[in-house]
């Protein structure tokens, strides 16, 4: 996977859900679909993972089925799979998880802008 592509996704991923427990809109997902159940947390917790929000992590297929794609416009489109089994994530915690919220979005921003001067000063 391409460097801007793993980090867009791990902005995604690993800081919003994860370390956030937020969506693309900066609202926390317990606020959305409610906090994981007694026994989920039970369970997260005997895996060494966060139970004071929710992070939509458990054995790692939905972070990983997360992939970036440009568009024409020079933006790019954030799709995954949020089917665990036959459970919807996006029925109980809404379709925003997948985006970027306004201050990872301006990371990425800068992150190109540095690649971009760095191609350009690299030709001069």
């Amino acid at each position: 996977m391409p460097t801007t592509q793993k980090f867009i996704i791990d902005l995604n991923t690993r800081v919003q859900l994860f370390r956030e427990g937020e969506n693309s809109l900066g609202v926390k997902l317990s606020d959305i679909g409610g906090d994981y159940t007694a026994s989920t947390k039970l369970y997260k917790s005997k895996k060494g993972q966060p139970t004071n929000r929710v992070t939509l992590y458990d054995t790692g297929d939905f972070y990983g089925s997360f992939t970036v794609e440009p568009t024409a416009s020079a933006d790019f489109i954030i799709d995954s799979d949020p089917m665990k089994g036959s459970f919807d994530l996006f029925e109980r915690w809404g379709e925003d998880v997948e985006g970027l919220n306004e201050e990872n979005l301006q990371m990425v921003l800068d992150y190109l802008e540095a690649k971009f001067w760095a191609v350009i000063f690299r030709g001069l």
